[in-house]
């Protein structure tokens, strides 16, 4: 059983790779089965600062529902990894190993984006996850529109439910780094497109889809793996648990007292 010490570091074209065949894929999904979400159970063995989590799907399976409303019926967003179940998380990392060592060889005909527009609002920035982002989407076939702090000030400037109606007319996908999770949640009621979660204070799915891509190439499988992740119980520890939740594996967390991970989550 394979031992991971905090969090792997990851080359800059997986962040995106990983998200963008689970929520981009919500255009291909017109004309395919749409993925589902399950409900899932989990039991805690240690309580404190040391959560060791060994989870399993639960047998009642329910539709996800990120989303309200009709005009979004057959897209999916990518807001918490437990949005998704075992089968599709691991066919999503699949199918990233393969887009990736396709990539690396030189390959650029695989262009499944071509002609798509990307917006990536960033409230809160960073330059690797534009770079990541931008990067991933251009060698896909599409286009990023990067919009910063001054460009977009959400429920500030201009309604949530605004912006996501302005930019769902001009995009085919809406990427979001935010402060509060509850914006997260607003852009992708009101959007028409799906919504890729960049980070949110209370979650960073993309970053522990890449780092368990990470992982899988590493070691060669996640399930049944250990991973241990010592720092605070922030938005990685909140993603990281809510993938345990879904695949087999144990997961520790080595946090100081007062720095613990959201007792709801961990439950």
């Amino acid at each position: 059983m394979a031992s991971i010490t905090s969090h792997c570091s990851v080359p800059s074209d997986k962040a995106f790779l990983a998200a963008a065949f689970s929520s981009f894929s919500g255009q291909n999904l017109r004309h395919s089965a749409r993925f589902y979400g399950i409900i899932v159970s989990s039991r805690l063995n240690s309580p404190a600062f040391r959560f060791r989590i060994s989870c399993q799907t639960s047998s009642d399976a329910s539709p996800a529902s990120s989303v309200n409303g009709e005009a979004k019926a057959e897209l999916k967003d990518f807001l918490h990894i437990s949005d998704f179940d075992k089968a599709t998380i691991l066919k999503i990392l699949d199918r990233a190993i393969e887009v990736k060592a396709l990539l690396k060889s030189g390959e650029r005909s695989f262009l499944p984006f071509k002609g798509k527009t990307m917006a990536m609002i960033f409230a809160k920035p960073s330059m690797r996850t534009r770079v990541s982002f931008e990067k991933s989407f251009s060698l896909l076939g599409g286009h990023a529109i990067y919009l910063g702090p001054d460009d977009i000030q959400m429920d500030k400037q201009e309604e949530t439910r605004d912006i996501a109606h302005v930019l769902s007319r001009y995009n085919d996908i809406i990427m979001a780094r935010v402060f509060a999770h509850q914006d997260i949640l607003d852009l992708a009621k009101y959007a028409t497109v799906p919504v890729i979660n960049g980070l949110t204070d209370y979650n960073l799915p993309c970053q522990i889809m890449a780092d368990a891509l990470t992982i899988i190439e590493h070691v060669g499988r996640l399930e049944g793996t250990k991973v241990v992740y010592v720092a605070d119980g922030n938005n990685i520890v909140h993603s990281w648990l809510l993938l345990a939740s879904v695949i087999l594996f144990h997961f520790v967390c080595a946090c100081t007292k007062n720095f613990e991970p959201d007792e709801k989550t961990v439950q």
